[in-house]
């Protein structure tokens, strides 16, 4: 898409998750489908387009907006605007979106790509300030007194 770029693409064949991580954390930006891809996206701080899988009556895209609300306070307007229309376009059904249209999109996405990095990565950290799922809820389960402290399990 790009002119004079070094740019690759490549079709990946199925892979397991350490393989998965792995791979992701040596890329420059990915093309992602799926939610558990994506939320290891969103953690990685790597610029990525997200396809969700299409739903029935193009339920997708309200997953991709709530998603796209999340990130937007972590970039500026007119970069957020280069990400939400790739993302919009790529989720939206084919016969809505002309192959041009897409080619331009995703075309301004590369020539932005940069500009782009220090969003994904404040929204990574941004996450990653939760901490981790486990942790969080063997917290919350202690502080409950679910489990006893000598590490029996009695509910």
């Amino acid at each position: 898409f790009v002119k004079d770029s070094n740019l690759k693409i490549e079709e990946l064949c199925f892979m397991n998750q350490n393989e998965w991580d792995k791979m992701l954390k040596n890329c420059g930006v990915l093309f992602i489908r799926g939610e558990e891809s994506m939320s290891r996206a969103c953690l990685s701080g790597i610029p990525f387009v997200w396809h969700a899988y299409p739903q029935s009556d193009e339920y997708q895209l309200v997953k991709v907006r709530a998603l796209l609300e999340r990130m937007a306070v972590h970039f500026k307007c007119e970069d957020f605007k280069i990400i939400e229309n790739v993302w919009i376009l790529i989720n939206s059904p084919e016969n809505e979106v002309s192959q041009k249209e897409f080619e331009n999109a995703i075309t301004l996405f590369f020539e932005n790509i940069e500009n782009l990095v220090y969003g994904f990565r404040e929204f990574a950290l941004d996450l990653r300030k939760n901490g981790d799922l486990c942790s969080n809820l063997m917290t919350f389960i202690k502080n409950k007194c679910i489990i006893k402290s000598n590490n029996r399990n009695l509910f």
